[in-house]
């Protein structure tokens, strides 16, 4: 089960050419890291649930993600080039986890 509260949020993102998504494998965009879950890929008239580490995620793909509110909206309008936003997701979810950590 997901705990959608909150500022947890599922959403469906239309990837496009240029994207950060984009001609990606779920590994290499390492979207657990910025504490996003890939729940699934509709692509055509298909859907890939679970996807595995090397499912592509293509352009016209509508990626379905699982994550903090503004985690989702900054990684929709996230361009392809824009690995500074990756690296701050990343450390912005490291030190979410580490505070998180205090309370356990």
């Amino acid at each position: 089960m997901l705990g959608l509260q909150r500022e947890y949020r599922v959403a469906e993102i239309v990837v496009e050419e240029g994207d950060w998504l984009a001609n990606t494998t779920s590994d290499e965009c390492d979207l657990p890291e910025e504490g996003i879950l890939l729940l699934g890929i509709y692509r055509d008239s298909s859907y890939i649930g679970a996807p595995g580490s090397d499912t592509e995620i293509k352009p016209g793909d509508t990626v379905l993600l699982y994550g903090k509110a503004d985690r989702l909206q900054e990684l929709s309008d996230r361009g392809a080039s824009d690995m500074k936003s990756h690296e701050r997701a990343v450390e912005e979810h490291e030190e979410a986890l580490e505070a998180q950590d205090q309370f356990i």
